[in-house]
């Protein structure tokens, strides 16, 4: 009787483990597609995520593996502009949706590499982007690429653009327009390759700092 039963249940139990295993990949895709990550070209040879921006320099400065990665230009204005991005988190809580930066450095061209900012904010408590947009500068000039509207800085040189809830933005113009490829839903992302998307899985959600490295594209970081 004991083994009828057995029979009976454990397919049901593991139909169950099936179901659930699939509903937390589900939840965990959906939470990753709104993501700033998300804007992210595939190209990039370093991400930074910074999971409490506010204390960005306190966080740069106990950092060994960030002191080692101090040869690399992009590396040394990102430390320059950590201060400036923590004041800017500290005041505009009530915008932005958590304290969760990314940043990440790309090679943009032979000689020469940049810089992408993303970050998300909570739609709610905005009428329109131009209020988020002000609080970097409260004039620019506005285009379309890809269906997307563009601003620009003169005062920055920085582009802006957004994904959904996501604020994401670079002083190169190349770089921003592949982040508008990338966060239209037909382009593939970082998380297009499984090896990305079971590495960045393993990532501890406690840590203030994030840092994962393509070693194959920092080679011709500058």
């Amino acid at each position: 009787m004991f083994k009828q039963t057995l029979k009976i249940v454990m397919p049901i139990i593991l139909i169950g483990i099936i179901f659930l295993i699939a509903h937390n990949t589900y939840k965990n895709t959906q939470e990753l597609t709104e993501s700033p990550i998300t804007v992210i070209p595939t190209n990039a040879a370093i991400i930074l995520q910074l999971n409490d921006a506010k204390n960005l320099k306190k966080s740069l400065q106990s950092s060994n593996i960030w002191a080692n990665f101090q040869n690399i230009k992009q590396i040394k204005k990102i430390s320059k502009k950590a201060n400036e991005i923590s004041i800017f988190f500290t005041k505009n809580q009530s915008i932005l949706n958590s304290n969760q930066l990314f940043i990440s450095i790309h090679k943009v061209s032979t000689k020469k590499s940049a810089n992408l900012f993303s970050m998300a904010f909570k739609r709610e408590n905005i009428q329109n982007n131009k209020e988020i947009i002000a609080l970097f500068d409260n004039e620019t000039e506005t285009f379309t690429y890809d269906n997307q509207t563009v601003y620009f800085s003169s005062t920055l040189n920085t582009y802006f653009s957004f994904k959904n809830d996501i604020l994401f933005y670079s002083a190169n113009k190349l770089l921003l327009t592949d982040a508008i490829r990338i966060s239209n839903k037909n382009t593939e992302d970082l998380f297009t390759n499984p090896l990305f998307s079971t590495c960045y899985n393993t990532l501890s959600k406690s840590a203030d700092i994030n840092l994962i490295v393509n070693y194959n594209n920092i080679l011709h970081l500058s």
